[in-house]
C-alpha cells in the first residue's frame, strides 16, 4: 500500500531534524536527505566528494536512518550532487 504526501513529507521532517545524529556532524553539514518513499532515501551532496563519502556509507545510512524512524529498512539510499550545495551552503 503508497503512502501518501503527507506521510512522505512528515517522515523526511522527522529525518531532516535528527540528520545530524544520523550521519554525523561533518557530513551533515554537506549532505541533505531531499526525498523519502518506498523506494528509498536520496540524499543530496554539496560536491562530488562529499556525494563519493555518501555512496561509501550508503549502507550505514539507511540502517540509520530506518532505525531513526523506528522502521524495519530503508530500501535504497541514492546520492545525488547538489547544484547549489544543500540549504543553500557551498
Amino acid at each position: 500500500m503508497s503512502e501518501g504526501p503527507l506521510r512522505r513529507g512528515l517522515r523526511l521532517g522527522r529525518l531532516g531534524r535528527v540528520w545530524a545524529e544520523v550521519v554525523g556532524e561533518r557530513l551533515a553539514a554537506q549532505t541533505t536527505p531531499i526525498s523519502l518513499d518506498e523506494g528509498g532515501l536520496v540524499v543530496s551532496a554539496s560536491t562530488p566528494a562529499w556525494a563519493a563519502q555518501a555512496r561509501f556509507l550508503a549502507d550505514e545510512i539507511g540502517r540509520r536512518t530506518a532505525e531513526a524512524l523506528g522502521e524495519e529498512e530503508v530500501p535504497a539510499v541514492r546520492v545525488v550532487v547538489a547544484r547549489e550545495g544543500p540549504r543553500g551552503r557551498r
